[in-house]
């Protein structure tokens, strides 16, 4: 059985359709977790509306302490072997379970990651064409490599999970942005595993743009530095799996997740490549700069102490990221 885990949280818009999504499955030996986490919309009477209908899916209601909270809640209550984590606002293509649950089958592999879609907020697919590749099997090394240089998708999301593989594991509730990759990195860190990813779009995420009020503001500083600071820590902890041409490479996509970020919440409009530049540049010429922030950096830079180039780095783009948020709101 497979155990699906819906954190649930203010959907009141989109939550029907990403059950409705579930319940067409062609793959029906299933369970569903649909865990309130403090809703004061709808949705909380919409998830137990569709729990009374249907003894595969349990509700859950708990204090807002976010995501992360909810999904572990989740995990703790699981009865399957297998467990599939689906965002509310997001939903499956009809034959997803079954695709994922077959290959799994067939590879005897523990994790199998499927294929995404991005669709607008009305349900359109996004106009754009990802890399199609065909089924592999990779190592749990080598996903954590991809993982912490962004060489694939960075989502919990998609995937079917061996129960067994995730143990103990749990989600960090204390984070507000990074949480998919933090999962992800305990996961292959911890577990020697083999993971297949197959080609077939199984997957369909909403991409949400929200505006938000200047009074929120130093929230949304705060999360990215939340969001920095751990991948500093990432950095140092898992050094060994990242060489040193992947540097400049996930140094960029830091920075383009921070952008990324701002954008969704309505700050700025569009991402220019300009703004992703000042950012980029930022980064792979820090050692140029002469400021406070990095008096000595050039001794610093020269010991060889793991993960001093990377901490002073993001250290220094945390204040960065402060001004970039302030100056691109329009």
């Amino acid at each position: 059985m497979i155990s699906i885990i819906v954190p649930v949280y203010n959907v009141e818009k989109y939550i029907v359709e990403c059950i409705e999504s579930i319940l067409e499955q062609t793959y029906t030996n299933w369970e569903l977790f649909l865990v309130n986490d403090g809703s004061t919309d709808s949705s909380g009477d919409i998830c137990q509306g569709y729990a009374h209908t249907d003894n595969r899916i349990i509700y859950v209601r708990t204090e807002n302490r976010g995501a992360c909270r909810a999904r572990n809640i989740g995990l703790e209550k699981a009865n399957g072997e297998y467990i599939f984590f689906v965002d509310s606002d997001d939903m499956l293509t009809p034959d997803a379970l079954r695709i994922l649950f077959d290959k799994l089958a067939i590879t005897e592999a523990e994790l199998v990651c499927g294929e995404c879609q991005g669709m607008h907020e009305n349900g359109k697919d996004y106009n754009y064409k990802r890399p199609v590749f065909p089924d592999k099997i990779t190592s749990g090394d080598q996903m954590l490599r991809d993982v912490l240089t962004y060489n694939t998708l960075c989502s919990i999301w998609g995937k079917l999970y061996k129960k067994d593989l995730i143990g103990s594991i749990r989600f960090e509730e204390n984070l507000k942005l990074g949480q998919d990759i933090c999962f992800l990195t305990s996961l292959f860190s911890e577990k020697s595993c083999s993971v297949l990813r197959c080609s077939e779009k199984i997957y369909r995420y909403r991409i949400l743009q929200n505006s938000i009020s200047h009074s929120k503001q130093a929230s949304l500083i705060a999360k990215i530095q939340n969001y920095i600071e751990n991948m500093i820590q990432l950095r140092i902890k898992y050094n060994k799996y990242i060489s040193e041409n992947c540097v400049e490479e996930f140094s960029y996509n830091i920075c383009r997740n921070i952008l990324y970020c701002i954008y969704l919440t309505g700050l700025i409009k569009k991402v220019e490549s300009w703004q992703l530049d000042i950012l980029k540049s930022e980064v792979l010429y820090i050692k140029t700069i002469n400021d406070g922030y990095t008096r000595d950096i050039k001794s610093l830079l020269a010991s060889d102490k793991p993960g001093i180039s990377w901490t002073l780095t993001f250290r220094h783009l945390i204040d960065y990221a402060k001004d970039i948020a302030r100056k691109l709101i329009r």
